[in-house]
């Protein structure tokens, strides 16, 4: 194996749960082929400019600022399904689908897919690195956008996910809405 060949395996495997993560948070359709696809497109991406990347430019940022624009454009590629009995694709590393379905299926994540699913994915992604615990600056910096509409897209997102959220303890707990508590008060 050749050194590029190593570096590249490091870097794949120290960014593959990361992206799986981030893509699962940013596309809609929580596809594994999908997101196996934006993965090994970004790390290509990567690999191939690797030498514009700067001495002061993080690499984490720089990759994630990768992914993201890359989740924003429609994808190139039309999956096919794989035929029943056929061999799966050979990959060249590691990590197989099963990673991305543990990210997809744990229990809770599904309800937080299902409310994120609506908002854009600019408010996703904010989202997703206010969740990770990111700066408002380094999202600005991942995302290429000012500090203020990191801080616009996190509000609309949060205004949303509020209206949601308790749309949806209402409906679960049968729980009276806000306003028609403060208008049938008891006497």
């Amino acid at each position: 194996m050749t050194i590029d060949r190593v570096a590249l395996c490091l870097l794949h495997e120290a960014y593959y749960p990361r992206l799986a993560r981030l893509f699962s948070h940013l596309t809609t359709t929580r596809d594994p082929d999908l997101i196996g696809h934006l993965i090994e497109e970004t790390m290509l991406s990567a690999w191939v400019a690797r030498e514009s990347l700067g001495r002061a430019t993080s690499v984490y940022a720089w990759i994630m600022g990768l992914a993201f624009d890359l989740a924003r454009r429609p994808p190139r590629l039309k999956l096919r399904p794989q035929a029943s009995g056929a061999a799966p694709a050979r990959r060249t590393v590691r990590n197989t689908d099963r990673d991305i379905a543990s990210v997809l299926d744990s229990g809770p994540q599904r309800w937080v897919y299902s409310l994120l699913a609506p908002l854009s994915v600019e408010e996703r992604a904010v989202v997703h690195f206010v969740y990770t615990g990111h700066s408002c600056q380094h999202i600005a910096d991942i995302m290429s956008v000012s500090c203020e509409r990191v801080k616009e897209l996190l509000s609309r997102a949060a205004i949303y996910m509020h209206s949601a959220t308790a749309a949806t303890l209402r409906d679960r707990y049968a729980l009276p809405s806000v306003g028609s508590m403060h208008a049938n008060p008891a006497v």
